[in-house]
């Protein structure tokens, strides 16, 4: 038996070897005959599952068959030896551990494709793909259990791993089942749009030419805001503090003024600051606008007061008429 397949695997090399090239001829003798078992061989030229486990199983060469023991076979694998001439099996995993199948063969796994997983609609592979998390392998074999994320209250996307959030994106909301994570936007408030910003997560360093602006805000803790505008400690005095921005549109028409305080060394930021009434002005219940419309800065039902005032010249104390 042993001897008849060794002669097959001689033959199927020695075919491969005489296949004719383009326009030539073929060699070899065409009266040659194979027995059963040669013939079993090349029956399985094109299927190297199959002809590497008869190999496996029954074919040494020399170098010994492949022990075949029972962690390959346990986790749904089957052994081979790399031989020349005949193509290598389609694998998921290659395993070359001696304990599986000798040392001159590898253990061939393909994961399964039954559904796995506590949710029941997992499957199993090499690696998950995105959207997918994984707790377990399946069974003995190196495949992993992939089981979708589903998402909850997540207003993002979710992933099986939170490292796969993007430097705009934050951890935050529910992915309900499973352990993965809501990757969710960053936000820029309008203070940080009004500097020239846009909002990343706080472990991701500012681009060139921006900072951190502390007094902007984002629409989660865990986010910063990258801005042009960086609110110099001028700006920010803690009487009125102020903000800066990169267009003085920004500034509210209504009740803040552009003051004359640097926003750092970024000449095309302008400081706006809040306009508040002097005792007087708050005793009447007056409030403070600014008065670059001097037609009538005044909101109805309120007039210009003759005694109160503000902290600056720039605004107008109104008091009920």
């Amino acid at each position: 038996m042993r001897t008849a397949l060794v002669v097959g695997l001689l033959t199927l090399l020695a075919l491969a070897r005489c296949e004719p090239e383009a326009g030539g001829e073929k060699h070899g003798d065409d009266s040659r005959t194979v027995d059963a078992d040669t013939t079993k061989i090349l029956g399985l030229r094109d299927q190297p599952q199959e002809l590497h486990l008869l190999l496996g199983l029954g074919l040494g060469l020399g170098h010994g068959r492949c022990l075949m023991q029972t962690g390959c076979i346990a986790a749904g694998g089957f052994c081979f030896r790399d031989v020349q001439g005949v193509n290598t099996p389609d694998c998921d995993f290659r395993l070359n551990d001696r304990m599986l199948c000798g040392s001159n063969c590898k253990c061939c796994l393909n994961c399964s494709e039954e559904n796995c997983g506590d949710s029941g609609s997992g499957t199993c592979k090499a690696d998950c793909d995105e959207g997918e998390f994984t707790r377990e392998n399946c069974g003995a074999s190196p495949c992993k259990c992939c089981e979708p994320c589903e998402a909850a209250t997540c207003a993002g996307r979710c992933v099986g791993d939170p490292d796969s959030c993007n430097p705009d994106e934050y951890v935050g909301g529910d992915c309900g089942f499973g352990s993965c994570s809501c990757c969710a936007t960053c936000e820029a408030g309008f203070d940080c749009e009004a500097a020239g910003g846009e909002c990343v997560n706080v472990n991701t360093p500012c681009e060139a030419g921006t900072w951190p602006n502390l007094f902007a805000g984002c629409n989660d803790g865990s986010c910063q805001c990258c801005a042009t505008c960086n609110t110099s400690s001028e700006c920010a005095d803690q009487g009125n503090p102020g903000r800066c921005v990169n267009d003085d549109m920004y500034c509210s028409a209504t009740n803040e003024y552009i003051t004359s305080d640097p926003c750092g060394d970024d000449t095309s930021c302008f400081c706006c600051k809040t306009c508040l009434p002097d005792p007087l002005c708050e005793f009447q219940g007056g409030q403070c606008v600014n008065n670059e419309d001097q037609s009538g800065s005044c909101a109805a039902g309120y007039e210009p007061s003759e005694c109160g005032g503000c902290n600056t010249d720039d605004c107008t104390c109104c008091v009920p008429e």
